[in-house]
Parts: structure tokens; C-alpha cells; sequence
């Protein structure tokens, strides 16, 4: 995971979603799936347990039509891993960038393999709403395309997560339903 500058994005994109009076977080990340079986760990973008609280992103993928996004659940009688951001590299990034985020993102849920089953299974090949308060991760089976990511946290104004359901209902003139 690598910070993204929000001066790198077009000033296009911060119109549009000011547009439909909601902003986007500076705390903006880029991700790599490597080929031939790679994924990213399985965890949540929130500091609230899955389940609790729906949180979406806006990304935008490049790779493989092979390539997929996972969501999960837990079973019954198995329990959340909490990971302490500030005990791991994720946030250093935005420590280097000099980027105070506007988030929350000191910690995430992750869960072990044994303890979850998939629920969805998608492509993600051009720009997707995501629901990133559940449990998911990447797969790339291709075995010789990297799959790139460009991830936006939307916010409500002044600076509340965008619900996965409040985003379907805002953007739904400009979602494809497939």
C-alpha cells in the first residue's frame, strides 16, 4: 500500500463528487496484487468491526479480467483479529508525506482464512463503489499481469464515511447495473 497525493488526481474528479455534495479523504491510497495467485491480506477499511458500519470507496483497477475483489463473513462462534496500524507499516506513508489523515485509520479487522466464507466475488475492471467495511481482499490468478488499484475514501460533508447504500443512492444515474 503507497499514499497518493491528492494534487496527482484530476481536478475533474473533486468537481464531480462536489457535485453531489460529498468529498473525497486525503487518505488515498495505491495497491498491487502481483500475479499468479497473489492477493492482499483479507481485512476491513475501518476502525469499526465488519458488520457494524458499511464504509465505501470509490477504486479504480487496472489488470486482468481475471483478476477479482473477495468479500467475506465470519462464522458463527469465530472472532475479528485487531490490527494496530501503529504497530505495522501501514500508515508510515502518510507520516513520510507530512499527511495528517482525515480519517480514522489507526486500525483495521482482519480474520483468519479458516474463520470466514466468501459471500461475493467480483471483477473489477473500470471504476467500482466498493463496501469496504466488510471483510475482503484481491486475487489475481493471472500469471503474468500485476493489477494495480487507486483507492478514494468518500466522505460526506463535513467529513462522515459515505455509506455503500448512501453512494448507490447518489450515484444511481451513473452506475451500470450489470
Amino acid at each position: 500500500m503507497m499514499y497518493v497525493d491528492p494534487k496527482e488526481l484530476p481536478d475533474a474528479l473533486f468537481k464531480w463528487t462536489a457535485q453531489h455534495n460529498i468529498k473525497i479523504s486525503n487518505v488515498i491510497e495505491g495497491f498491487y496484487t502481483k500475479p499468479n495467485g497473489g492477493s492482499i491480506p483479507i481485512h476491513n477499511d475501518t476502525v469499526i468491526p465488519p458488520g457494524q458500519r458499511d464504509v465505501c470507496k470509490l477504486n479504480f483497477t487496472w489488470g486482468p479480467s481475471t483478476s477479482t475483489t473477495r468479500w467475506y463473513k465470519l462464522k458463527e462462534h469465530c472472532e475479528y483479529i485487531e490490527i494496530n496500524h501503529d504497530q505495522t507499516e501501514v500508515n508510515k506513508s502518510f507520516e513520510q508525506a507530512g499527511i495528517v489523515p482525515d480519517i480514522d485509520c489507526y486500525k483495521c479487522y482482519s480474520a483468519d482464512e479458516k474463520d470466514i466464507e466468501l459471500v461475493h466475488e467480483a471483477v473489477i475492471d473500470k471504476p467500482s463503489l466498493m463496501n469496504v467495511g466488510q471483510l475482503h481482499n484481491t486475487f489475481n490468478p493471472d500469471p503474468t499481469q500485476d493489477r494495480w488499484t487507486l483507492s478514494l475514501t468518500l466522505l460526506k460533508l463535513p467529513g462522515d464515511h459515505l455509506s455503500f447504500e448512501e453512494a448507490l443512492f447518489k450515484f444511481k444515474d451513473s452506475i451500470e447495473h450489470e
